[in-house]
């Protein structure tokens, strides 16, 4: 069923550090650009750069469940 994504050491994997550090900073400016900066067409930057979190993680499952298939396609 679901994998986990902690090592036998309890740490986080650093594949799944470094996506969950991208899909939070992406949030977090998609965040900002929508709600405080002053620009004409600020909204639309903020839902552009939103949309960039469920891109990530999506790229990113389709990368690791790549990785556990038996090679069949």
């Amino acid at each position: 069923m679901g994998r986990c994504i902690l090592t036998k050491k309890g740490k986080m994997k650093k594949s799944h550090l470094y996506v969950l550090i991208a899909t939070v900073l992406s949030l977090a400016l998609s965040i900002y650009l929508f709600f405080f900066m002053d620009h004409y067409d600020a909204k639309l930057y903020g839902i552009y750069v939103g949309l960039w979190v469920p891109s990530i993680l999506g790229a990113f499952r389709v990368i690791e469940t790549g990785r556990d298939g038996d090679g069949t396609d």
